[in-house]
Parts: structure tokens; sequence; C-alpha cells
């Protein structure tokens, strides 16, 4: 389904989109860090992000080709999709949210880096690094929340091949 975002307006459709992204260098230094403090290093992808995102704005759709309407109706979004211009700052929020909700402290330094007593999460959209003693703890918590898939320990981040020595 295409909501064709590129239509939207500011203002009216939307108040704001900005969604941080973590920052490469805030990467290397968790990578470090888990190193030297003998922290494992793991990977899970949320599936379906943007769809575990409810919208803050009434987002009003055409009903897509094949669902059968009366005329002139139109649809009620309650969830984000891919190409609506807020989804990804909806997506950050409903994953912030629960983050706190799990006993997490957001950096000051850096929102897109999490933290709680032995486990530090770095989060890119819907990738995220898990650095902790025992990643299996906060990957069954967010599995339990949201569609996940366990990439465990990865050979390639954000582009960037991973080699463990």
């Amino acid at each position: 389904m295409c909501v064709q975002g590129f239509a939207q307006i500011e203002g009216q459709d939307y108040s704001s989109t900005f969604s941080p992204t973590g920052k490469l260098t805030s990467f290397r230094m968790l990578t470090v860090f888990a190193l030297k403090n003998k922290l494992k290093f793991e990977q899970v992808d949320v599936k379906s992000a943007f769809l575990n995102a409810t919208l803050d704005e009434t987002v009003l759709i055409n009903p897509p080709q094949g669902v059968k309407t009366s005329s002139g109706k139109v649809l009620w979004l309650k969830k984000a999709l891919y190409s609506l211009k807020q989804a990804p700052q909806a997506w950050h929020n409903t994953l912030s949210t629960w983050l706190f909700s799990v006993g997490f402290h957001r950096c000051e330094a850096e929102p897109c880096v999490f933290w709680r007593k032995g486990t530090f999460l770095y989060v890119h959209v819907d990738d995220i690094a898990i650095f902790s003693e025992v990643p299996s703890v906060f990957k069954l918590e967010l599995g339990n929340r949201f569609q996940i898939k366990d990439l465990s320990v990865p050979s390639l981040f954000l582009g960037m091949n991973i080699t463990f020595f």
C-alpha cells in the first residue's frame, strides 16, 4: 500500500518529521567500550517497524485499488506506513517510550543510545545493536513486544564489516 507521502503538506498533514539517527562515532565508542568490558555484541532487526507506531496526526487516505468502499469514502490511518513523512519519528517515539518503560535511559548526548544496568543499545531506525553480558535477556523482552529478526552476532552492521578475533 502506498500512501503517497510526497503529497503531504507540512502544517496540514504533519507537524514534525525529525527523527534522530545515531552517529557512527557513537557506535564506534560503544564497540570499544564493549570490547574493554568484555560485553557481547549482537544485533536484531525489528520487522515492519513503522507499522508498530501509532500516529499523532489524523491521516486520511484514499482506499487502495481492490478495496471495496462506498464512493467518496476515505480510510483513517492509525499506524504509520513507510512512505509517510512522519513515520520515522513515530517509530522512534514508540520504541523510545517502550525502552523507558522497561528501565532504559537515553544518553543525553546521543538520542540513539540507550542503557540500563549492563546493557547498551545503539538504535539505527529498525536495527538495534546490543552490547551486553547477556544479550538474550533484552532480545526476549524486545521479542515479546515487537516482531524481530534475530541477527545474532553480526558480520555486517550499517554497511561495516564486523570481524571478531
